[in-house]
């Protein structure tokens, strides 16, 4: 791993007993912000992950050192998971899962889990993102991290949500999507940011291996996220990728997904050596190190990690345009010149923002730590909302 920038950190103590609870343990994403808060914090809090995140014994001790939190204090449950905020259907296996996990939450954990819960007596709990809401249900007092914008109107799910104690958004665009609703104690909370990268003599050393190929003269491009997620927008990316006439650019997918998923998205690279399918890479350092442009391929704004990692990264990112202006809620201002916008799933929008940007470098960037002052926020947040 390149620079751990927490080990030397002083924590933020807190005297609450909290339970923080995550749909799941992915390295990217929702849990990689989860992970970085809990690793700022101290104190007797404790996690409850999905059953399904242990897929062999030895994953509750990785997991207990990447979030911080004692192998006595994790814990496992079946939890359900409402799919709320996704504008594209999810694939078949997906969704099979997820109904799954609903029947199972009803039928078997429900009445034990509020019941749990008043034994525990935590100060409160923390759900880390809008798919957890159905747990709303079972104590009034929960807070909740939008972390996704909210796309339904369905009268019963918004009722749930005005029931959590507060509500924690992640950028402007979450916050504007539930605007209309009212209850909860409210603040926006951009997500932690960890970045240190080497020297730029290991990152091109890196960037060869990596690539297999010399680098020094390459642009990179990367995609981070799951293939599985169609609202990632990984196969509108591949196909104007393609058209993008320049023999120095290449295009890093990073993450996992299905055979299928892999096989699909290949098929739309085509013969074109340019692409490479890099896989699940746990080093987020290494990823950053290893790009010069970050894209999103979303149908819609969203300030996402990668956002804010390829920023503090020194990677110009290409991101789909908001219909409003920006504002330190979503990027810090100091960041601003490095973005570029397209109109989201416009083709022709998107491939003039590539053009523009095939001949970016990424810029040597000082190490930027913000899960410090990330959870200090929180805390007193929580603190005031309680």
């Amino acid at each position: 791993m390149i620079g751990n920038a927490l080990d030397s950190l002083q924590k933020i103590s807190s005297a609450k007993k909290i339970l923080f609870i995550t749909h799941t343990t992915s390295i990217y994403g929702a849990a990689r912000s989860l992970e970085i808060l809990l690793r700022n914090l101290e104190g007797d809090h404790h996690l409850l992950i999905p059953r399904s995140s242990l897929k062999q014994d030895s994953d509750l001790q990785k997991i207990s050192e990447r979030f911080n939190i004692p192998e006595n204090r994790i814990h496992v449950r079946s939890l359900p998971f409402r799919v709320c905020f996704i504008a594209e259907k999810a694939p078949w296996r997906r969704r099979l899962k997820r109904s799954w996990q609903n029947w199972r939450w009803r039928k078997t954990e429900i009445e034990n889990f509020s019941v749990w819960l008043k034994e525990e007596n935590f100060s409160t709990v923390h759900l880390n993102s809008l798919a957890l809401i159905d747990l709303v249900a079972t104590k009034p007092d929960f807070i909740l991290h939008v972390r996704e914008r909210w796309t339904s109107r369905n009268s019963a799910m918004e009722g749930q949500i005005k029931k959590a104690k507060a509500l924690v958004f992640i950028d402007s665009s979450t916050k504007e999507s539930l605007a209309h609703l009212s209850g909860p104690k409210t603040i926006t909370l951009s997500n932690p940011v960890e970045i240190s990268l080497p020297a730029e003599s290991e990152i091109l050393r890196m960037r060869n291996e990596l690539l297999k190929e010399p680098a020094s003269k390459l642009i990179l491009f990367s995609m981070i996220g799951r293939l599985d997620f169609p609202n990632k927008g990984v196969d509108f990316v591949l196909e104007q990728f393609k058209k993008l006439e320049n023999p120095q650019a290449r295009l890093l997918i990073f993450g996992k997904g299905t055979p299928e998923n892999f096989s699909d998205a290949k098929q739309i690279a085509g013969k074109d050596s340019r692409i490479r399918f890099l896989g699940e890479l746990a080093d987020q350092n290494k990823i950053y190190a290893c790009s010069d442009v970050i894209l999103r391929g979303e149908n819609s704004f969203a300030v996402g990690r990668t956002v804010l990692e390829g920023l503090a990264a020194g990677c110009r990112v290409i991101m789909p345009k908001k219909s409003s202006p920006l504002s330190e809620e979503d990027v810090p201002p100091a960041h601003l010149p490095q973005l570029d916008f397209y109109q989201a799933r416009d083709a022709d929008s998107f491939l003039n923002t590539l053009r523009k940007n095939a001949s970016f470098q990424r810029m040597s960037p000082n190490p930027v730590k913000t899960g410090q002052e990330y959870a200090q926020n929180f805390l007193d947040f929580v603190n005031d909302s309680l």
